[in-house]
């Protein structure tokens, strides 16, 4: 019986780009934040896709964590990332 990964979701569409995210409504994007990483200079796909198998590996670890971990990202930038990510305009659908 095969075992879906704890992060399918992300990797179902890792290899296609988002420069903005997916659209989820007319109107609403969905940014996830390994795109943001990606899109935003801190990460490329393929150091994204190694955090992401870690993360996969230790699901109680987050994303940005996993790349700080694995020495693709420096706690200084994981911490302008995740005030970018914070920076995101929200709808409560």
């Amino acid at each position: 019986m095969p075992c879906a990964p704890a992060n399918a979701p992300e990797l179902d569409d890792f290899f296609t780009y988002a420069p903005v995210g997916v659209e989820v409504e007319p109107g609403l994007v969905e940014v996830r934040f390994g795109e943001l990483l990606v899109t935003g200079g801190y990460l490329d796909r393929g150091q994204l896709l190694r955090a992401l198998q870690l993360q996969d590996r230790c699901p109680r670890l987050r994303l940005g964590l996993c790349a700080v971990a694995l020495g693709f990202l420096g706690r200084a930038a994981l911490a302008r990332a995740v005030a970018a990510w914070s920076a995101l305009t929200t709808v409560d659908v």
